[in-house]
């Protein structure tokens, strides 16, 4: 089900200040975690404001200034952050929503990866026609090397997609080649997906952006691209859009993920004392961390962890 809650911030003291829209995608009993999504606007325009490209520039995640207020304006722009609500969005396969490059950056362990298999399952599953690609980027390394030292050819990312995609240099795989150089070039009946661009970053970081970019040129229907951080900035100044971040775990997020993990591992338990058990764990972790790790549990690999070292006891 897709829930969408929009917000619109004013026009404060002649500051424009484009729609920012915030999307949650959770799948609860799979281990995947919820995601606060922000695009600029629909079409990819970008206003300025104090020599920075996006509103994201002023405010994190949780509605505190990036930088020292210094002028009215900008703490009007912090008052109108401070007023916003957040739409929700859960995309069931790679092919929802309007945006054909979607960026998804945030820290490691919040479920990037994990966030693509699950949407790459569903797609499969929803759209057998569809032809996904997915890149663990950093798998190749040689491919971005040869791009470095010897110049930007376009034919370096077909041979990256078709490495990606097991399709093989062999008399017997030429229709396979032949058909998926069809659809690259023509059709665009394919979602690429290319996972842990910061993994490449500060080596080869250019050369993957190029790659990206003869990508954005293509019939391709969706590309979806994840990393850290690290390269959010150069990311969103390419491709002149806002990345997605993810949210955290919440209470019950934490509670529904432990239920399902130890139903699946403890069937003969009831649910009633999986429900017990989990509302116990998630109490104590809360208690017994620190102030600032109060939301230590809510990176779901932090989860993951802790229910590995359990089994170990």
């Amino acid at each position: 089900m897709v829930q969408i809650r929009k917000e619109n911030l004013e026009v404060l003291q002649g500051t424009n200040i484009d729609t920012q829209e915030e999307c949650d995608v959770s799948d609860h009993g799979q281990g995947i975690p919820q995601f606060s999504m922000a695009n600029e606007s629909e079409k990819g325009t970008r206003k300025q404001y104090s020599g920075k490209n996006t509103r994201h520039n002023l405010c994190t995640k949780d509605q505190k200034l990036l930088r020292r207020p210094n002028t009215d304006e900008f703490l009007n722009v912090q008052r109108s952050c401070e007023r916003k609500s957040r739409m929700v969005w859960r995309p069931s396969t790679l092919l929802d929503g309007d945006d054909r490059i979607i960026l998804v950056t945030d820290d490691p362990g919040m479920g990037k990866s994990t966030l693509l298999t699950r949407l790459e399952k569903q797609t499969r599953e929803r759209h057998p026609d569809m032809w996904i690609v997915r890149v663990n980027i950093n798998n190749y390394t040689s491919i971005l090397h040869g791009i470095k030292t010897n110049g930007f050819e376009e034919n370096a990312v077909i041979k990256l997609l078709t490495e990606a995609a097991q399709i093989k240099e062999t008399d017997g795989a030429q229709l396979e080649k032949q058909l998926f150089n069809y659809i690259y070039n023509s059709t665009g009946n394919m979602a690429v997906l290319i996972d842990g661009v910061d993994a490449v970053s500060p080596n080869y970081s250019n050369e993957a952006i190029k790659i990206l970019r003869i990508l954005s040129k293509t019939e391709i229907r969706k590309i979806w691209v994840t990393s850290r951080d690290s390269v959010k900035d150069q990311l969103e100044q390419e491709f002149q859009g806002q990345s997605y971040s993810l949210v955290p775990f919440s209470a019950e997020d934490q509670k529904s993920f432990l239920v399902t993990f130890w139903n699946k591992k403890f069937p003969h338990i009831t649910a009633d004392n999986l429900e017990s058990l989990a509302n116990r764990f998630v109490e104590l972790s809360s208690k017994h961390l620190s102030v600032r790790d109060t939301n230590f549990m809510g990176i779901p690999c932090r989860v993951r962890y802790w229910l590995r070292c359990l089994k170990r006891i």
